[in-house]
Order: structure tokens, then sequence, then C-alpha cells
């Protein structure tokens, strides 16, 4: 799979946060475990994209507020966070598939 760079900063946000989810916030959406004051906010058009590809899941098509991590985006998320970090992609796997 090709991940675009933007696609691919949301995705290591997600891990670096161990984050299963994205939620809204003021700008676009934030890694759910990531206070809302600040830090790594992800453009709405990013996220949609992510969706379009299967790689998050919004909890209302119309109105999201929230946008999980899917089986497939966990894949994506070992891709571009490389082997050296797998071992965070495990435990947040762990988190998703719960």
């Amino acid at each position: 799979m090709q991940l675009t760079p933007l696609k691919c900063h949301a995705l290591k946000a997600l891990v670096a946060h161990q984050a299963p989810a994205l939620v809204k916030c003021r700008g676009g959406f934030r890694p759910s475990t990531q206070p809302a004051d600040g830090g790594d906010v992800i453009h709405v058009r990013t996220v949609r994209a992510l969706e379009a590809d299967q790689l998050l899941e919004f909890d209302d098509a119309q109105f999201p507020s929230e946008a999980r991590l899917t089986p497939r985006g966990i894949d994506a998320a070992r891709e571009a966070v490389g082997p050296r970090r797998a071992h965070q992609v495990e435990q947040l796997a762990k988190a998703v598939l719960q």
C-alpha cells in the first residue's frame, strides 16, 4: 500500500500516542489519548482519505466525531513506523481488536 506523507504522519501519531482512534477537535482530529490543548492535529481531508482507504472507520458517516483504526489500518501503521517500532503497533493492535 502506498502511503502519502500526511497519511503516514497520521498513522505514526496514533502509534506514538497509543491511541486506537482519532477524535474530533478544533482544526481536525487528534489522537484520543492526547490532551485537547495541543499536539498533533490531523486535517479532516487526511482523515477522510484514510477512511476512503479503509484504514479508519467513522462512528457516523455524515458527522463523524471519532475515527477508529481498522485491521487494515493496523497493517498500514506497521508499514508506516517500520520494524524498530513494530512492538508499539502490536500493543496498539491489542487495544483496537478488544
